[in-house]
């Protein structure tokens, strides 16, 4: 739910389920395939969520922008998108644990992301086995946390 009182819903498809925005003032169905489901929303109304076309596979997705490379989980008011280890911003993704200082911990997925870019985030450390969540700060843009790794 935004400020606004709008949820995104899945299930407002007739045939097959559709991802939808649910405010007092009535609903929309957005487009994004032959069956769809709603996981976030921002404050502006833009949704993320998943799709399927006919004969394909299912995709993360921008509604009414576009595809993404990974199935998101969150996004905030800048529109920066979080979910399976990567995050996304102005059509530039980055993985994840190129944020993290320490080296030997792999995130290998988020659920949130709030105003500040601070990101929840959850992984493991690979010279311990060690399983938890890590609490990623932000950076200056998602192309600076990509080459922060090459």
């Amino acid at each position: 739910m935004n400020r606004w009182s709008e949820v995104a819903v899945t299930g407002m498809g007739s045939l097959y389920p559709q991802a939808g925005v649910m405010s007092a003032g009535g609903g929309r169905v957005l487009s994004g395939g032959r069956s769809s489901g709603a996981a976030a929303l921002n404050d502006a109304g833009w949704v993320i969520g998943s799709a399927e076309s006919p004969g394909s596979a299912s995709y993360g997705i921008l509604f009414d922008c576009c595809a993404l490379p990974f199935f998101p989980a969150a996004i905030n008011n800048a529109l920066q998108i979080v979910g399976q280890g990567s995050i996304w911003q102005d059509s530039v993704t980055a993985s994840l644990t190129a944020l993290v200082l320490d080296s030997t911990w792999q995130v290998s997925g988020a659920s949130a992301i709030n105003e500040r870019g601070q990101i929840a985030a959850y992984g493991v450390n690979t010279a311990t086995g060690l399983r938890g969540a890590i609490r990623l700060d932000p950076v200056a843009s998602v192309g600076s946390a990509a080459a922060r790794r090459r």
